[in-house]
């Protein structure tokens, strides 16, 4: 039942909050501007608007009867040097691109000139990268168990015999 009049006071306060439509901004006896939706009585203050950020609309004066204004010769000459400096900068990027993409099929065809060249072999056949070029046979990797067992015995080892008669003290 708490949980319900909790919710309830919840949405009563949501839904004052989101029909309000103007913020007040005032500033106290201290100097310090608030903010709030009623300001305290017997202070000035100044409504600030607020505007839903997910509604769309129009321009001001802008209606869907209205036609586009006629663009002028010097509208025309700045979206054609626009347009040809756009173009300009796209045929640069592709020539960057293509340079650079030539210069990566250069190094890969030198390294592979540098391997054949140290190796005397193909270095892309399959055949040679399955053999050990170096002679070298494989790492083995052998566990060493501890010397010490992992777990204590179960019962405690057994007491030594008696002493020999000659080891014995006499009374």
């Amino acid at each position: 039942m708490r949980y319900v009049s909790l919710y309830i006071a919840a949405l009563i306060s949501f839904s004052t909050i989101a029909t309000a439509d103007t913020v007040h901004r005032w500033k106290d006896e201290n100097g310090v501007i608030n903010y709030g939706y009623t300001p305290p009585a017997g202070v000035r203050s100044t409504p600030v608007p607020t505007v839903d950020p997910l509604k769309v609309t129009r321009p001001p004066g802008a209606t869907a009867d209205v036609q586009a204004a006629p663009v002028s010769p010097a509208n025309l000459d700045r979206s054609a040097v626009r347009d040809e400096v756009e173009q300009a900068l796209r045929q640069q990027s592709a020539n960057q691109a293509a340079e650079a993409r030539e210069q990566e099929e250069n190094a890969r065809l030198a390294a592979r000139k540098r391997c054949e060249a140290q190796r005397r072999v193909d270095c892309d056949d399959p055949a040679v990268l399955d053999d050990s070029l170096y002679g070298v046979p494989p790492r083995i990797v052998r566990r060493h168990f501890p010397t010490q067992p992992l777990y204590p015995p179960i019962r405690p080892p057994a007491q030594p015999a008696e002493r020999p008669m000659l080891m014995r003290k006499l009374p």
